[in-house]
Parts: C-alpha cells; sequence; structure tokens
C-alpha cells in the first residue's frame, strides 16, 4: 500500500505541468486516495497485481541492480563520513591536549620558576656511579 503511495506522490511530482492542465485532477486524485484507504473497497489490490506487480516483475533485475549499487554506494559514503570524523575527533583531542600542556607550562612559568625543566635521563654508562638528583641540571645533561 506504501508503495502504491509513493508511486502516487512521484507521479505527481514529476508531471506536475501535465496534471495541472487536466481537469478535475485534485478531486479525481482525493477520489482515488479515498477509495485506496477504504478497506470495503479493493482499489489498491487490483491496483498492486494490474499495474505495479507486473511492472516490477519486468524490472526486477534492473531494480536488484540499482538497489545493490545504491547500498554499495551508501556503505562506501558512511566509512568516508566515518573515517573523516574520526580523523576531525583525533585531530581535535590532539589541539586540545597540545593547549593543555601549553597551558600547564605557562603556568608554571607565570608562577616565577625561571629555572629550565630537566628531563630525566638514565646516566651514560660511564658515569653510572655519579648520584643524579630530581631538579638539579649536573655537568653533563646542560
Amino acid at each position: 500500500m506504501s508503495l502504491l503511495f509513493s508511486l502516487f506522490g512521484q507521479l505527481t511530482q514529476s508531471d506536475v505541468r501535465l496534471f495541472l492542465r487536466t481537469p478535475l485532477y485534485y478531486p479525481a486524485k482525493i477520489a482515488l486516495l479515498v477509495a485506496m484507504l477504504n478497506p470495503s473497497t479493493e482499489v489498491k489490490d487490483k491496483l498492486f497485481t494490474k499495474i505495479v506487480q507486473p511492472f516490477v516483475q519486468h524490472h526486477r533485475q534492473r531494480i536488484d541492480e540499482a538497489l545493490y549499487l545504491g547500498t554499495k554506494k551508501a556503505r562506501q559514503a558512511w566509512d568516508m563520513a566515518w573515517a573523516y570524523a574520526l580523523r576531525l575527533l583525533r585531530t581535535f583531542l590532539a589541539a586540545v591536549w597540545f593547549s593543555s600542556q601549553q597551558h600547564s607550562t605557562s603556568k608554571n612559568n607565570r608562577a616565577g620558576d625561571d629555572r629550565k625543566v630537566v628531563v630525566a635521563r638514565a646516566p651514560p654508562a660511564d658515569r653510572a656511579e655519579e648520584e643524579v638528583v630530581p631538579g638539579v641540571a649536573s655537568p653533563g645533561m646542560q
């Protein structure tokens, strides 16, 4: 039933110029819709078996191919959109992280801490016996 309504609506949208010149087009359209909705009349069943079903059976292979290609293109478009959204999300999260890192370092510098931050590294093998004091730069690490 919904197929008949959609075909009727599509027909109305595509041939507006032709139908607007037809006398009593809108009253005929309303009468047909009421007859299709009325369960005591079998108008929708007769229309389906006489018009829609033979058309669909005749063009079944083309309809199936079009549905398959449409589904395939929709999946490709969804995959591309999803990949793009993930890329945007990663970029946004990286920007937020770098911004928070920059904010935290600039906050430390505003507090009057002018010392250079020393990254703790393992001492070279020949200097392994030296004591490493956190926060104090050794002569070899400057």
